[in-house]
């Protein structure tokens, strides 16, 4: 059972997205990401004894959570400037991308779907033209790859070398007046889907192994124990800052007549449950989430 399936399924399921067959406005821009490599020392055998890797939860406490990176680091390997006019009769707008600037993949959803970059800073500037001193800054993205039909994101290439693109598109990360730093886990809005602007020369993007780009909001995976008189269950979990948000996602259920020792497994993660007693479990941690998938990060509540 992969997390980052059940997840866009529950999408498509509730109409929020549809794969490019019915027109959104605005499109959405999901940024991708992958599990980090779980901390060795979380995990039973990593603890010096089997005592020591013993843990305990109460209901709402989380058994197990690993942190979440931006699926690829991308550095722009050449300067490019956009070509012909790309600002409104409301709004000049002026592009900023120099080589060495950074982006990260993310997935266009709604007039159209695609594989695209967008960027880690705001290197656009938006300055109204009947109200000059109200300029903002915001995000655009290179259109990658277009994708016909369902998405499969364990089909998306996200681990090439090399990207070019010679089409990027503007986006807004919140309002259009976007404070605080700019951040690479969150969702994105499109409100032209039918602008789309050319750059010459082409980018050329290219997967770097720089780390991602550290930000306090970064998310991570989690299981946590809910208990209650009626049954028990461990269920999957989407950490921010501190705050679950459920993921759908089937939860597995714990019956007052199971035998422990038992071992549960979801997305890789591997967990031994020791004893439930009076709506306390305990447990060891066996292995964490599989890492180096493609899912969806940041959905809509």
């Amino acid at each position: 059972m992969n997390i980052h399936m059940n997840k866009f399924i529950a999408l498509l399921a509730s109409g929020t997205v549809l794969s490019g067959c019915v027109n959104l406005t605005p499109d959405y821009v999901y940024p991708l990401g992958t599990t980090a490599p779980i901390d060795a020392a979380s995990l039973a055998a990593g603890a010096v004894s089997v005592e020591a890797s013993i843990k305990t939860a109460k209901s709402g406490e989380v058994l197990l959570e690993q942190s979440v990176l931006s699926s690829s680091i991308l550095r722009l390997a050449n300067d490019v400037e956009p070509v012909g006019n790309i600002s409104l009769a409301v709004q000049e707008r002026s592009l900023d991308l120099t080589k060495g600037d950074t982006f990260y993949l993310a997935l266009n959803v709604g007039e159209q779907t695609a594989l695209v970059a967008c960027s880690h800073g705001r290197p656009v500037t938006w300055v109204p033209r009947l109200n000059p001193g109200a300029s903002a800054q915001g995000k655009m993205c290179f259109e990658l790859e277009p994708i016909e039909g369902e998405v499969d994101l364990d089909a998306l290439n996200v681990a090439s070398d090399t990207y070019t693109s010679d089409q990027f598109f503007f986006v807004a990360d919140g309002a259009f007046v976007a404070t605080g730093e700019a951040n690479p886990y969150q969702l994105l809005s499109r409100w032209d889907p039918q602008f789309i602007y050319s750059v010459a020369p082409a980018a050329i993007l290219e997967v770097t192994n720089a780390p991602s780009v550290d930000v306090a909001s970064k998310p991570k995976l989690a299981l946590r124990f809910i208990y209650t008189d009626t049954g028990s269950q461990i269920e999957p979990v989407y950490m921010t800052d501190g705050r679950p948000s459920p993921l759908e996602g089937e939860a597995i259920s714990i019956a007052s007549t199971d035998e422990f020792p038992k071992t549960i497994e979801y997305d890789g993660a591997k967990i031994e449950l020791l004893a439930l007693e009076d709506g306390v479990l305990a447990y060891r941690v066996l292995a964490g989430f599989e890492t180096g998938r493609a899912y969806i990060m940041d959905l809509p509540e």
